[in-house]
C-alpha cells in the first residue's frame, strides 16, 4: 500500500467570487450597508440610486461612523469581526447586532467595483477618505491565478486595495457614506431597460407617491412586472430592520401590536431616493375581504448544543389570493433582519396544499438561535442546522395539527372555506328567490317554496306566498338547478294555468322536468 500526500488547492477566483458575488441581487448587498448602520445606532440611512442614470450609488447614515485606525483594523481582516465581543446589543439604542462575520463591506463589490467611504466618529477629531478598488482582483487572468497551498486559518488573502486620506472634523460629527461608482453594467442597463421604464415602477414615479402608493401600485400581480428597480424597492423594504406601515401589517390586528411597538422602539428609518421606507405588508387590501389571523407563533426551545431558540410570529389568511405574489409565503427574519423572501413553501411544508398557500403569509421573527445556520449571502439557511430543523418542525406543526385556535391552520382554513361557502350559498339563494319573485309576482317578497307529496293535477300550485310543486316532479332535477325549475313551473302556471288544460299543463311540466333532469 502506497500513502501519498497532496496539497489542496484554492483558486483565487473563489476568493474574487466572495467578494463580487455572495449577494444574489444588489438589493442584497445593499441591505448589508443599512443592517451596518442598524449596528452603528444611526437614525436614519439615506440610499440614493441616481436614478434614471443608475451611474453612482450613495448610503449615508447618522451612526457612531468609523475612525482611521478602526477602519484599517476592519479592512485589514475582512471576516474578522469583533462586532459581538462587546457584547449582544448596540450601545445607545440596545438594538440587537445584526452583523457577525464581517464581511458587509465586501457586499458592495456585488454593485461596483470601486468605490468610497467617507467617515467619521463621535468624539474623533478627525475624518477620512477612504477609496477602495476591487477591479485587479476581478480580471479573469487574477482569476485564474491558484494560491498554491492550503489557506492556513488566519492567513490573509489580498481582494482589493485601498488608500485613505485623514483630515480634521468636529470632534461632535458621526457619519458614515459610501459612494459607488463604475456600477456593474448588466445591473445598470437591467434598472435603465425600457420595458421596465416604460411599463414599470421608475425613480421619477416613486418619488411621487409614498410607501403606500408604492405597495397599491403593485399590488395586482407581481413587484417583478413592474421591473428591476420596483423589485430593488420590494427587497429593501421586505427585509431591512424598519418599521410597519402605521396600520400594518394586519389591518386591526391588536395582538402584533407588539412587533410594530419592537420595530418602532428601534428609531430607525430608511429613505430611498427620498422617499420613507416601511415594510410593504398591509393586509387585507380590501377591508371587506373575510380574513383570519393566527398571531401566537410562539417558540422557545433548547437544542442539544446548548443554544436557546427563541421565536416570535404569526400567519395571516384571506379568503382570496394574496397580492402581489411576492407575500405568498412565509418570511423568517434573524434578528429583525429578513433572510431572503417570502418563502412559498413554508421552508419545505411537505404536503400540498394547492390553493391555500396562495391565501397564506406570515413572519417569523427569530431573536436567539439560528446565527449559525445563515448562510454567508444572508439570503437562506443551512437546513440541516439543528435550530433551522427546529424551527421547521415548529411551522409544520402549527400549519398541520396545532394553532393557537385549535387545529392546524390549515384544516382551520377548510373549516372557515366550508362555513363561508355555506353563507355564501345561502345569500345567493336569498337574492335569487327575492329576483325571482319580481319575475313571478311582480314585486319582491319572501316566498316559500314547498314538494307537494300528494299528486296534483296540474302538478303546480301558486298562492300569495307559496310555491307548491309535486314532489314527483323535483325527484330528477339537479339539485342547483331546482329553484331556477320552481321558478319556471310559477311563471308558466301563472301565465298559462287559466288558459290551458290541467292535464296539459302537467304535460308540459314534465317535460321540462325532463330537460332541466338532461342538463
Amino acid at each position: 500500500m502506497v500513502t501519498d500526500k497532496f496539497p489542496i488547492d484554492v483558486a483565487a477566483s473563489v476568493i474574487a467570487d466572495i467578494s463580487s458575488g455572495i449577494y444574489r441581487t444588489p438589493a442584497g448587498a445593499l441591505k448589508e450597508l443599512i443592517s451596518n448602520a442598524f449596528d452603528a445606532d444611526a437614525t436614519v440611512v439615506h440610499v440614493s440610486t441616481n436614478g434614471p442614470h443608475f451611474s453612482t450609488f450613495t448610503c449615508s447614515d447618522d451612526g457612531s461612523g468609523l475612525t482611521p485606525e478602526k477602519f484599517k483594523t476592519v479592512m485589514g481582516l475582512i471576516g474578522g469581526s469583533t462586532k459581538r465581543d462587546q457584547g449582544e446589543s448596540s450601545p445607545i439604542y440596545k438594538r440587537p447586532l445584526i452583523g457577525r462575520i464581517g464581511i458587509g463591506i465586501l457586499s458592495i463589490g456585488q454593485i461596483c467595483r470601486t468605490f468610497e467611504i467617507f467617515s467619521s466618529s463621535i468624539g474623533s477629531k478627525e475624518k477620512f477618505r477612504a477609496r477602495i478598488d476591487l477591479e485587479p482582483y476581478m480580471r479573469p487572468e487574477a482569476r485564474r491565478q491558484k494560491l498554491g497551498r492550503p489557506l492556513k486559518p488566519d492567513e490573509k488573502v489580498r481582494v482589493g486595495e485601498c488608500e485613505i486620506e485623514v483630515a480634521e472634523e468636529d470632534a461632535d460629527a458621526h457619519y458614515t457614506r459610501v459612494v459607488m461608482e463604475r456600477i456593474i453594467p448588466g445591473f445598470e442597463k437591467q434598472l435603465r431597460s425600457r420595458p421596465m421604464v416604460e411599463l414599470g415602477v421608475t425613480p421619477k414615479t416613486f418619488k411621487k407617491g409614498s410607501m403606500k402608493d408604492f405597495l397599491e401600485s403593485v399590488s395586482k400581480d407581481t413587484v417583478s412586472e413592474h421591473g428591476a428597480y420596483a423589485q430593488l424597492i420590494w427587497e429593501l423594504a421586505a427585509t431591512a430592520p424598519i418599521q410597519y406601515l402605521p396600520t400594518g401589517p394586519i389591518r386591526g390586528a391588536s395582538e402584533l401590536a407588539d412587533l410594530r411597538e419592537r420595530m418602532e422602539s428601534y428609531k430607525f428609518k430608511v429613505v430611498l431616493d427620498g422617499v420613507d421606507l416601511f415594510k410593504p405588508i398591509l393586509l387585507p387590501h380590501r377591508p371587506t375581504t373575510a380574513h383570519k389571523t393566527y398571531p401566537h407563533l410562539d417558540l422557545e426551545r433548547r437544542l442539544s448544543d446548548s443554544r436557546t431558540l427563541r421565536v416570535r410570529g404569526y400567519l395571516y389568511w384571506q379568503d382570496t389570493r394574496i397580492l402581489p405574489r411576492e407575500l405568498q409565503g412565509i418570511l423568517v427574519r434573524v434578528r429583525n433582519v429578513g433572510i431572503g423572501g417570502f418563502d412559498p413553501t413554508y421552508l419545505g411544508y411537505p404536503k400540498h396544499e394547492g390553493w391555500k398557500f396562495s391565501q397564506l403569509c406570515g413572519e417569523l421573527y427569530v431573536d436567539e438561535g439560528l446565527d449559525e445556520a445563515i448562510n454567508i449571502d444572508r439570503a437562506s439557511f443551512r437546513e440541516t442546522d439543528e435550530a433551522y430543523l427546529a424551527l421547521q418542525e415548529f411551522l409544520f406543526q402549527r400549519l398541520g395539527k396545532e394553532t393557537d385556535q385549535g387545529a392546524g391552520v390549515f384544516t382551520n382554513i377548510k373549516s372557515d372555506t366550508a362555513k363561508r361557502s355555506k353563507r355564501k350559498r345561502k345569500r345567493e339563494a336569498v337574492a335569487r328567490a327575492k329576483r325571482s319573485a319580481v319575475v313571478i309576482y311582480g314585486a319582491a317578497r319572501p316566498v316559500k317554496v314547498e314538494a307537494q307529496e300528494r299528486h296534483t293535477a296540474g302538478g303546480v300550485k301558486v298562492t300569495a306566498n307559496a310555491i307548491r310543486v309535486d314532489k314527483d316532479l323535483l325527484e330528477g332535477v339537479p339539485e342547483k338547478y331546482r329553484d331556477l325549475f320552481v321558478g319556471v313551473c310559477a311563471v308558466v302556471e301563472k301565465s298559462l294555468g287559466a288558459i290551458i288544460p290541467t292535464a296539459r299543463l302537467r304535460s308540459l311540466l314534465e317535460k321540462l322536468a325532463k330537460l332541466f333532469s338532461a342538463q
